[in-house]
């Protein structure tokens, strides 16, 4: 089996994007299986990886790389995307119940962390006015803003955790058996809150 990194070519000519564009639209060069791209790379001439019978001739456009290499470059691909999961889902808001959206972007964090300390510095207060989302204003007693600000903690620290356990997982595979269930993963993950019902208002 060889392995491979290699741009797309042209569908009828065969020659490859970063030598003129695809007039006829762009393919993966014929006898190559793909596997992974890298994402950051889509453009003009994006890169993929993916693997061949030993006998594929080696085209314009295509390069054999190791076993070693091709795998550690699927590794690093696939903690970049994990890491932006990570945040698109940490900082995509959560439904505390599902009746309350909160923001979760790093500012909301950060006003959220400030609203703890100052209840838990003064005790008179009683209640505070928060901004749920942006023009959507509540009242709050003392206890359900620290139910939500500590909801919101954890669901911060599962993002997290779950990516130091998909990076941990991609660091101890060596197939691309292994690999699938955790792009799978990677794929499926999402906030573990509490949205309305499907049709709700």
């Amino acid at each position: 089996m060889k392995y491979l990194r290699y741009t797309l070519v042209d569908n009828k000519t065969n020659v490859p994007v970063h030598v003129a564009p695809a007039k006829n639209g762009p393919k993966h060069p014929d006898g190559i299986v793909p596997t992974f791209a890298v994402e950051s790379s889509f453009g003009t001439h994006p890169i993929f990886y993916g693997i061949a019978d030993d006998d594929l001739a080696i085209t314009d456009g295509v390069q054999e790389v190791s076993e070693d290499r091709y795998y550690r470059e699927m590794r690093d691909e696939f903690k970049t995307r994990a890491r932006a999961k990570k945040t698109s889902v940490e900082e995509g808001g959560y439904w505390v119940t599902p009746e309350m959206f909160v923001r979760t972007d790093p500012g909301s964090q950060n006003r959220l962390n400030q609203l703890v300390t100052t209840i838990n510095n003064d005790p008179e207060i009683t209640s505070i006015d928060f901004e749920v989302t942006p023009g959507v204003w509540t009242t709050l007693d003392a206890a359900t803003s620290l139910t939500i600000a500590k909801t919101v903690s954890r669901h911060v620290q599962r993002c997290f955790s779950w990516c130091k356990g998909v990076h941990e997982a991609l660091d101890n595979a060596s197939t691309l058996e292994e690999m699938l269930p955790i792009v799978q993963n990677i794929q499926a993950f999402k906030a573990d809150d509490n949205p309305p019902a499907s049709g709700a208002e």
